[in-house]
């Protein structure tokens, strides 16, 4: 079945959530609304619109290559790696790993602010970094680290005999030695209030802070040390649940496994709100256009997904249209049509063929 399909978001009550934070696109609930899932993952498929099956039924996770979600975080989220394809297929099938992994792809993401949203990704400049944890009284392993800005040796050091432990005021002074910006006082203050004196808060402190602007984003490739801190916000990846975690949780980590997955020749960027409403990152496996009124034709040849935020969607391809309201999203498959597009406020991704 090659025709638009009408989906609805599936709703993900992680506790880092905001407690109603998705009602505009899921109803309220009366507790917390992480991220509501558009897609085919086997984790929380899409249902169709008639509620008699997902999309994972109608098509299959292999159809349907990227993720979309609706996100809205509360506090701080772990600090993560997600690892790159040839890291996740090889250790599909190494028993030890393969209980880290959710499926065996790849999870390249963008992150699409729909509020001001604060990220951590990336590693911070690594002198900065070695300012700011003498401040707070970094042994000296840690500081000879970051000297040869050897981030995954600093972070092992960390979280294992050097650990770093100081109050919010102390990081604070920290980050203004360090010449730290406001922004980064303000990361820092939230993960310190979430964390307290949790060994992964100085692993935190090495990574570089940001915030977005409503229609700025972050690319995050596989590979690449990020954490998400508090916002709402749209996200695109892989279809992939893969996250290796270094701290800031109390879901299951493994430091080694993590700080492996590691991509030193890959970074964070930055993307701040383009005029035409058009992100696509180098290399990455989907772009994303952000529609608000009038008509747009997406060509046939890849799979595209529209989700509609506010007002309505209009989809027509293969000589049928589907009007989708917030919370719901139209699929079309790469064997559909050319697709003509009317939406007053929705965001169109698909598939490119990048990293995978």
């Amino acid at each position: 079945m090659t025709g638009p399909q009408l989906i609805s978001g599936s709703l993900r009550d992680y506790d880092w959530g905001v407690v109603d934070g998705l009602s505009a696109w899921c109803g309220a609930t009366g507790g917390p609304e992480a991220e509501l899932w558009f897609g085919a993952h086997p984790g929380a498929p899409s249902p169709t619109a008639d509620g008699a099956s997902t999309l994972l039924d109608v098509w299959g996770d292999g159809s349907v290559p990227l993720l979309a979600k609706l996100l809205a975080a509360g506090s701080p989220l772990s600090l993560q790696v997600h690892p790159d394809a040839d890291t996740a297929v090889r250790w599909w099938s190494d028993g030890e790993a393969r209980a880290l992994l959710a499926d065996q792809s790849e999870k390249t993401e963008m992150l699409v602010a729909l509020d001001p949203f604060l990220v951590l990704a990336g590693w911070r400049p690594a002198e900065q970094a070695r300012t700011l944890l003498a401040a707070v009284g970094a042994s000296e392993p840690v500081l000879a680290a970051l000297v040869l800005a050897d981030h995954a040796a600093a972070v092992r050091l960390l979280l294992g005999d050097h650990p770093v432990s100081a109050a919010a005021d102390a990081w604070d002074a920290a980050l203004t030695e360090a010449g730290g910006s406001d922004i980064d006082r303000r990361a820092m203050a939230a993960v310190v209030a979430r964390f307290g004196a949790d060994p992964g808060v100085a692993v935190a402190a090495l990574l570089a802070a940001d915030l977005l602007q409503p229609g700025d984003a972050v690319y995050v490739p596989a590979g690449v040390p990020h954490a998400y801190v508090t916002g709402l916000g749209f996200e695109i990846m892989n279809s992939s649940d893969n996250v290796l975690r270094m701290g800031l949780t109390a879901k299951p980590m493994s430091v080694g496994h993590t700080l492996a997955a590691l991509r030193p020749d890959r970074t964070a960027a930055i993307i701040r709100r383009p005029v035409d409403g058009d992100y696509a990152p180098a290399g990455a496996p989907f772009a994303v256009h952000a529609q608000r009124g009038g008509q747009r034709k997406e060509p046939t040849g890849v799979y595209r997904l529209v989700v509609c935020l506010a007002g309505t969607a209009t989809v027509t391809a293969d000589d049928v249209t589907v009007h989708a309201i917030p919370g719901q999203a139209v699929a079309l498959a790469a064997g559909s049509t050319d697709a003509l597009i009317t939406a007053d406020d929705a965001i169109i991704v698909r598939a490119t063929g990048g990293r995978s």
